[in-house]
């Protein structure tokens, strides 16, 4: 591949080539939740211990059309439950910050972030907040922080806040279930982003990566198929 416009035709060959082996109906169902997928949103989650709480925010990830969330395990390690993901997990992607791979995870996952070009909005009922609703997620790439059950954000994800997001509360009890709040947070701020002019779904390019990739798990022995079609191709630089 000498050029990227060879490797953007490889990839239309190799999804061709796949796409034969599923029925029509399904194939029509990838190509239309892939053209609804976005990575303009993306949650962190930091150091969750309860599984079904991992498990109930990528669910909503995959539903919203979220392609990708970030974890952060400095003590506790990312478990999704299976009866409460219901196989999102398969569709969506998923980055590990560990501890094992990382001397602070939270300060090398936002520090990604930022480089990418995320704004780092921190969910926390405390401190100099704005409310939700307030919040311009039309205006950037945002990353969205959300903390460990009951003790919140950590200092350091504090520190590198860009913005402090907070949803107004009306009873005694002073905030949602951290997946709760990833889904009230996440479904308003991709139907606002579905009303704004922002560009914030995947590029053509992007929709046809994330389509091999999807095919790539979808399609029995996929992997042999395009070896033997394609010997010359190492697939993994396709979709990574």
């Amino acid at each position: 591949m000498n050029t990227r416009m060879e490797k953007k035709d490889i990839i239309q060959q190799c999804i061709d080539q796949l796409s034969g082996f599923i029925t029509e109906r399904r194939w029509k169902r990838m190509i239309e939740v892939a053209n609804e997928r976005t990575r303009y949103l993306i949650p962190v989650l930091e150091d969750f211990y309860q599984s079904h709480n991992a498990s109930a925010v990528m669910r909503t990830c995959e539903c919203l059309g979220i392609q990708q969330l970030r974890t952060i395990e400095k003590t506790n390690v990312f478990q999704h439950h299976p009866d409460i993901s219901i196989g999102s997990e398969r569709w969506i992607e998923v980055i590990r910050y560990k501890s094992t791979a990382y001397k602070n995870p939270t300060v090398s996952c936002l520090k990604d972030l930022k480089n990418e070009g995320y704004l780092i909005a921190v969910l926390t009922p405390h401190g100099k907040t704005i409310e939700l609703d307030d919040f311009p997620v039309e205006s950037t790439k945002t990353a969205l922080v959300l903390g460990k059950e009951k003790e919140g954000v950590s200092a350091e994800a504090m520190q590198m806040a860009d913005v402090f997001i907070k949803i107004p509360m009306y009873g005694f009890t002073e905030s949602f279930n951290v997946s709760v709040t990833a889904a009230v947070c996440l479904y308003q701020m991709r139907r606002r982003l579905e009303r704004s002019n922002q560009t914030f779904k995947l590029t053509g390019e992007e929709k046809a990566k994330l389509l091999l990739g999807w095919l790539l798990r979808d399609v029995k022995n996929a992997w042999d198929i395009l070896a033997k079609k394609f010997p010359e191709i190492d697939i993994n630089q396709l979709i990574y």
